[in-house]
């Protein structure tokens, strides 16, 4: 089975200009995500963009690059429509979607997911993280449903 993962970079980042190269501890956010999937089973990892930067970065990283067309790259995209774009120009058995703005993903948590995938018992897998505990804050920045005296130690 062809195993590929895909990484949605666009660069018209509007919250945080250039997001997927600010360097998040030390370190671009997006090379996390390219070195987890380069560490994991996949055989090619794809970052689809409409940036230069981008592309030029991902391509250091070792990974491919799908140039993703300005219209599939607005502020109102959907990250299925580079998914879509992907699929009609590169063929797999599996398609990997990687988060760049998922940096704390390893490799292992992708294998598991691909391995699922491959036995034929799930069409489609997804890692996720269970919320113990999440403070939560209102508009006001007052704390919502807060105990000090009811609250984990972390």
């Amino acid at each position: 089975m062809k195993v590929v993962t895909l990484i949605p970079a666009r660069g018209g980042s509007k919250e945080i200009p250039n997001k997927n190269l600010v360097k998040l501890g030390g370190i671009p956010l997006l090379s996390y995500s390219c070195r987890a999937s380069k560490a994991s089973s996949s055989s090619e990892t794809w970052v689809s963009t409409d940036c230069q930067s981008i592309a030029k970065f991902a391509k250091e990283e070792g990974c491919n690059v799908m140039p993703r067309p300005s219209e599939l790259c607005t502020d109102h995209s959907k990250s299925d429509d580079a998914l879509i774009h992907f699929s009609k120009h590169v063929d797999f058995d599996i398609l990997v979607f990687q988060q760049a703005t998922s940096p704390f993903i390893s490799p292992l948590d992708i294998n598991k997911g691909i391995k699922m995938v491959e036995s034929e018992c799930f069409d489609s897998a997804f890692a996720v993280t269970k919320e113990d505990w999440l403070p939560r804050w209102s508009m006001a920045v007052n704390p919502i449903n807060w105990d000090i005296n009811n609250r984990p130690m972390r």
